[in-house]
């Protein structure tokens, strides 16, 4: 490197535009790639709730039944 380049420097050379948006399109590509097992995670999410609600309704099942149980001794 001469006395020319290491006072002012080299000018970088930009890369051509055409690697930059391959390198682009990779990059997005990795990063679907990387985000794919999300809608998965969300299924799971989706049944936990729908398993938590009927469980919810079993419970509030049982307490009527046990509700009516007791009314009736009661009133025996």
């Amino acid at each position: 490197m001469g006395l020319f380049d290491r006072l002012f420097g080299r000018k970088k050379q930009e890369p051509p535009i055409e690697e930059v948006v391959k390198e682009a399109l990779e990059n997005i590509g990795e990063l679907e790639e990387e985000t794919a097992p999300v809608p998965e995670a969300g299924e799971n999410l989706e049944a936990e709730a729908v398993q938590s609600y009927q469980d919810e309704q079993q419970l509030d099942d049982q307490i009527s039944d046990t509700k009516d149980s007791w009314l009736m001794l009661k009133s025996s």
